[in-house]
């Protein structure tokens, strides 16, 4: 029996698996995988819709108006394929020659006035309430109730020296020592006595 052994275009000893190498990486790069450039660029060849070809029926330029398929709107059909006794193009025409820029709001925010009507009682009042419970009172709670901003609350609350409970703090032994436990129990210390 006769066989026949063919030989490959590149001897064996210039392909990369042969090759001894100190770093592995190298003949893993040098492999081509199923991705290759010739197999990329066939599946981004997609022949075009019949629609699009010239046609040889109709003899003259055509504009070719393919919308995205979606809820038609009256806001989506161009101007220039609407027929010329449509109300639309009327309505289109008055809505943009009526805009006039005095007529148009301000694009910057208004400031708005700061009022300063509470008074030391309301200040009192937020401060008990917050301090008897901070979890139902919250800042934007309070400053809904009271007409005034959260930023208000929150620099009165910072003022009275109350502390933000449920919020774990650093301790000495975390900040001086970070490899070493927290404190005693492993734990941040929690800090929920409240100051008055």
């Amino acid at each position: 029996m006769a066989t026949c052994l063919t030989a490959p275009k590149r001897p064996f000893l210039a392909l990369p698996s042969f090759v001894p190498s100190s770093c592995p990486s190298i003949t893993l790069q040098t492999r081509r995988h199923q991705s290759s450039y010739r197999r990329t660029k066939q599946r981004l060849r997609v022949k075009p819709d019949a629609s699009f070809g010239v046609s040889s029926t109709q003899f003259h330029d055509q504009i070719i108006h393919n919308p995205p398929s979606s809820a038609p709107s009256v806001y989506h059909t161009p101007t220039k394929f609407l027929p010329l006794d449509d109300v639309r193009r009327t309505l289109r025409g008055a809505s943009m020659n009526n805009g006039n820029s005095a007529q148009l709001p301000s694009v910057f925010k208004t400031s708005v006035e700061k009022r300063y009507h509470l008074n030391p009682s309301d200040i009192e009042e937020i401060r008990r309430l917050r301090l008897s419970d901070p979890m139902t009172w919250s800042r934007w709670k309070l400053a809904k109730r009271f007409d005034c901003s959260p930023m208000f609350i929150a620099m009165r609350y910072n003022q009275d020296g109350v502390q933000n409970v449920g919020w774990p703090e650093k301790t000495d032994n975390c900040e001086k020592n970070p490899g070493e436990e927290m404190n005693e129990g492993g734990a941040f210390h929690l800090d929920l006595a409240l100051a008055s």
